[in-house]
């Protein structure tokens, strides 16, 4: 009796060349930096399983918009190589995508139901179905929707029927075939379909710091041209401390502007609530526009509060050693500082976030590395604090 054949391999995806700044070399980079080019890579890799005829424009133009971001930041404190990676990396993204063949096309007949409440299982008419998250169509009388797709691409389809009920599943189809894809809509216990979609807020630093004495506080989702999305209901707003909701924020404290901004009424309000989760790594906010579709994200932060400021010194037997022009970092909870301590060695933090900082300086004279590090437990303002770099390193 023969081996059944196996089903062909997917071609290579161009994406393959950037998980590996996705999932680690971007965490060098500034917070809110690494966090806007992620949001473009994922732009990027959505456009190009699309068989739309513009669809690889449109993700090189993601991919453009990811350079762009990178040449207009303020990245002189950063590794360069660790900048290069990122750059070469989506250069060669972008290149792949641009010199892929076509794809190959397929067929999907996506059929929507739902239970009642008797056990019985009826088709939805009306139901709003997505496929890699853009929304690609509504269900006929019958409960379906026949779409063309990308041919031997693991896809997503996802659909909802307002905002009660919604349902998703996976296929992937050989080029020339059509596939049947059943989704049963189930109640909606937590999350629904949402929009693509990015949640700015304004008030935060590049690094990822969020200043304890903002004077303003104005959340904003941005569509994939990084413009405002026009919401009108503002649903949930939650801190996130990484791993559990640590408080839901009443939503009366937030107006919706015309142009769809969320702001703080009062920002000492949402200050005292931030201050009284100190650990606060996120913020997390659901939201609806007037067609009823659905938007939710986080914006990533940690609040600052605390300055840090002292000098560097070297240690006998070589006092007198040039350890000008350190480069310094601060690790705090998967967020990385960067400084570098000028001349004479001096460094200057602000709004550090509260609790222990991991500090790190280095410095190469000749062919030797010197090097200081501490642990320091921020309660407050540290000021004038020294620092000793021995060759090798020693920890305080």
């Amino acid at each position: 009796m023969s081996t059944p054949a196996s089903p062909p391999k997917a071609p290579p995806l161009c994406s393959d060349s950037i998980h590996y700044v996705e999932n680690y070399q971007l965490r060098f980079l500034p917070q809110k930096l690494s966090g806007r080019i992620k949001a473009r890579l994922r732009n990027a890799r959505r456009d190009a399983q699309s068989i739309k005829p513009d669809s690889i424009g449109k993700a090189v133009k993601q991919l453009d918009t990811a350079l762009d971001l990178i040449g207009k930041s303020d990245l002189q404190e950063y590794p360069p190589d660790d900048v290069a990676s990122v750059k070469n990396a989506i250069r060669k993204y972008r290149h792949c995508l641009e010199n892929a063949p076509p794809l190959q096309h397929a067929t999907i007949r996506v059929v929507v139901s739902r239970r009642t409440s008797s056990g019985e299982t009826v088709v939805v008419e009306g139901a709003n179905v997505l496929l890699e998250l853009e929304h690609a169509g509504v269900t006929g009388k019958d409960g379906s929707l026949t779409l063309a797709v990308a041919a031997d691409r693991k896809l997503q389809v996802n659909a909802d029927y307002g905002r009660d009920f919604d349902g998703s599943a996976e296929v992937t189809v050989a080029a020339g075939a059509t596939k049947r894809v059943a989704i049963t809509l189930n109640e909606i216990a937590e999350g629904h379909v949402v929009e693509p979609n990015e949640l700015a807020l304004d008030e935060i630093h590049d690094d990822g710091i969020l200043p304890y004495d903002f004077s303003t506080f104005t959340l904003r989702f941005l569509d994939d041209d990084e413009m405002t999305v026009p919401i009108t209901d503002l649903s949930d707003v939650a801190l996130w401390t990484g791993s559990v909701f640590e408080t839901e924020l009443d939503v009366s404290m937030f107006t919706v502007t015309p142009s769809g901004r969320i702001v703080a009424k009062n920002p000492e309000l949402v200050r005292k609530a931030l201050l009284q989760y100190p650990n606060t790594q996120a913020i997390y906010v659901t939201a609806y526009d007037r067609k009823g579709r659905g938007y939710d994200n986080r914006a990533r932060f940690q609040v600052g509060r605390n300055r840090l400021t002292g000098y560097l010194i070297a240690m006998p037997p070589t006092p007198k050693v040039d350890i000008g022009n350190a480069d310094i970092t601060l690790y705090k909870d998967g967020t990385i500082f960067r400084r570098r301590s000028d001349e004479h060695g001096k460094f200057d933090f602000t709004y550090i976030p509260s609790g222990i900082v991991h500090f790190t300086a280095t410095r190469m004279v000749g062919d030797v590395e010197y090097k200081a590090l501490a642990d320091i437990h921020m309660d407050g303002d540290m000021l004038e604090v020294i620092l000793s770099m021995d060759r090798g390193g020693t920890t305080h």
